[in-house]
């Protein structure tokens, strides 16, 4: 019979070192932190919209009457030529907050747009509808700004640094920032927010402003204060639209209240409430449910900007 050597149990010696080097690479590491975009980075991720729309919305309470989007656009059709102004084969979408959206395809088609919402507020009453052309638009953060800067200043210095008309600019009121310096919010169209922070800063008076891309607005209901839908989806069954976001109490805004965080929405449902309303704790937490997507509704970022809301001109949609 062959007599077979007894394997030794260890690794040969060569092979050895080479594990403890490579454990010992891997041990000693080093973790960077991560790299944040510049200003120019973060404009290139800027995309301007490549579809124009008009929107049409019902007024609250007139479909108990017998007003239907089917009777409005009815009455709109036999009005208009669709051929006329180049409306045929847009694209018909349901806004989240109910209403009906036209898209004109092209980042060119905005005549288009225009000329169908002009026609339609002309055959259209006002008692009944409403007729807007929502606008792809983002938020900024105007900060280090002088004492006597205005709303009305910032509306104007990014609309001539953006390109864009000042009725498509909204901002909040200036107020004192961490740094004891002017600080506003301004909610403008992406195109113009582009430009604007491609340059990183922006003349505002005498004062070169600092300016940064703020990330995008979550869905909030104005009725119940809860994330993920809008106040025309809410089916809480409760109304808390009178109530501070910051302490859940009514008779005042978030703005000027220095009460401690107290989330109403997190509280109802018997968690940890000691956060403002929309804060990334709660958001966090009933973002557990879902996969992908940061939401962030700003609660960090300055407690004295003022809250901004979603107006007629920013439209979150769903597919119908």
């Amino acid at each position: 019979m062959k007599k077979y050597k007894k394997k030794d149990g260890h690794l040969p010696a060569t092979n050895q070192e080479q594990r403890q080097s490579q454990m010992s690479a891997s041990e000693w590491t080093k973790v960077g932190r991560k790299q944040q975009l510049d200003p120019k980075s973060r404009a290139s991720k800027l995309r301007p919209p490549g579809s124009s729309a008009v929107l049409l919305t019902l007024k609250p309470g007139v479909e108990e009457s017998g007003t239907t989007y089917a009777k409005v656009i009815t009455f709109a059709k036999e009005k208009i030529n669709a051929a006329d102004i180049g409306a045929h084969g847009v694209r018909l979408r349901k806004a989240a907050t109910g209403g009906r959206l036209f898209e004109f395809p092209g980042a060119s088609s905005a005549d288009k747009a225009d000329l169908l919402a002009n026609k339609l507020r002309e055959v259209l009453t006002d008692e009944f509808v409403t007729v807007s052309r929502p606008i792809k638009s983002v938020d900024l953060r105007v900060t280090g700004l002088d004492d006597s800067v205005t709303s009305a200043e910032v509306i104007a210095a990014v609309a001539s640094v953006g390109g864009c008309p000042a009725d498509q600019v909204r901002a909040g009121v200036v107020v004192s920032g961490y740094d004891g310096l002017g600080a506003v919010l301004v909610h403008c169209p992406v195109a113009a927010a582009k430009k604007i922070v491609a340059g990183g800063r922006l003349l505002v008076g005498w004062v070169s402003a600092q300016v940064k891309l703020l990330d995008a607005r979550p869905l909030m209901c104005y009725r119940c204060l809860a994330p993920g839908h809008v106040g025309v989806q809410c089916k809480e069954g409760i109304d808390r639209s009178g109530l501070c976001y910051r302490c859940g109490q009514p008779g005042h805004k978030s703005r000027g209240c220095s009460a401690a965080p107290y989330c109403v929405v997190c509280a109802a449902a018997g968690k940890s409430a000691e956060h403002r309303v929309g804060g990334r704790i709660c958001l966090s937490t009933s973002n557990k449910k879902k996969r992908g997507g940061n939401i962030d509704l700003r609660s960090k970022q300055s407690s004295s900007l003022p809250q901004q809301t979603v107006g007629p001109e920013e439209v979150p949609m769903t597919e119908d």
